[in-house]
């Protein structure tokens, strides 16, 4: 089998996604637990993930004709939003300020009545407004309180969110719509969750990384599908550098060789160096190498494990 070498190098500009900033850096990577919560769950993440994509399709002008539970909650959501006198324009604004190296994609931005800019933030819960009101500003036990000096609870983990994008856009106004089972509760966002100085920290990624890796080889297609799909990982997002999703999430995926000296090499710490770096910028993604054995069979390594998505 004939693979093209190339080399991967990691760019210095790289931004850090702001939740991966929350979660890695402000949280210090710990696990988010306060221990009354239920508002982690993957039906509760894919649940969110259909409620987006429908809010997504109606402020680009798509009708919300349908009855289902995720159609329930993007109508409530806007309904929301109306009771605020604010209107949705845009959907999915990407926004980055290089001088803090972070970047985040802000799930709408709207105008209120007097004209204004609002940046919006939904956020969906599997919990009724009285749970969602008993566990929104409790405390994760694991870590109390956010490097930036606010607490490590939900609220403030969202306010800050909808905070650095509102910063990167200048505006003036941010809603952070959280939709429950029975109903939404909206939360402007506070000056706090505005100031530069609590998003100071996002660490860059290595200037020069020696990383040699493998273009996708067109000839293993078949064989290094079936074995990603072995892992979880059935759909292949694109190249360059290859992401791939699963039952569990999304994976940087790395092919490379990995001779007998590997281990001592440099290319070794290089790859998990890159592996770090492309998967800082993207939330909740693991990182995985994937090498093929001298058996002739592909074999996988998780290098990056998934840091939980702020909810």
């Amino acid at each position: 089998m004939r693979i093209t070498s190339s080399i991967a190098v990691a760019s210095s500009a790289m931004p850090v996604g702001v939740t991966t900033f929350i979660a890695k850096h402000l949280a210090g990577g710990t696990r988010f637990r306060t221990g009354g919560s239920t508002l982690c769950s993957k039906r509760g993440l894919a649940f969110g993930r259909r409620a987006d994509h429908l809010v997504q399709q109606h402020i680009r002008g798509r009708r919300l004709g349908q009855q289902s539970p995720a159609h329930t909650a993007a109508r409530r959501f806007f309904a929301a939003l109306s009771a605020q006198g604010v209107t949705a324009t845009t959907a999915q604004v990407s926004v980055v300020m290089p001088s803090l190296n972070l970047r985040a994609v802000a799930d709408a931005v709207g105008t209120d009545t007097a004209g204004n800019e609002v940046v919006l933030e939904l956020k969906t819960t599997q919990a009724t407004l009285a749970e969602h009101a008993r566990t929104y500003y409790l405390n994760c036990k694991n870590r109390p309180t956010l490097r930036c000096d606010l607490p490590n609870c939900l609220y403030w983990r969202h306010q800050l969110q909808c905070g650095f994008a509102m910063l990167a856009r200048k505006a003036t106004r941010g809603l952070v719509v959280v939709v429950c089972t029975d109903g939404a509760k909206t939360y402007p966002v506070e000056p706090a969750a505005c100031e530069k100085a609590r998003f100071v920290g996002a660490v860059e990624a290595p200037a020069d990384i020696y990383a040699p890796t493998l273009k996708w080889p067109a000839a293993a297609d078949g064989t290094l599908t079936k074995a990603l799909a072995r892992r979880g990982y059935s759909r292949i997002l694109g190249h360059n550098p290859t992401i791939v999703q699963g039952r569990h999430g999304n994976a940087v995926v790395l092919l490379i060789r990995k001779p007998k000296t590997y281990a001592r090499s440099r290319a070794s710490k290089g790859h998990r160096a890159l592996a770090r770096a492309l998967t800082t910028t993207r939330p909740s993604t693991a990182g995985l190498l994937v090498w093929l054995s001298a058996a002739g069979t592909w074999r996988t390594e998780t290098v990056v494990p998934r840091t939980p998505p702020v909810l």
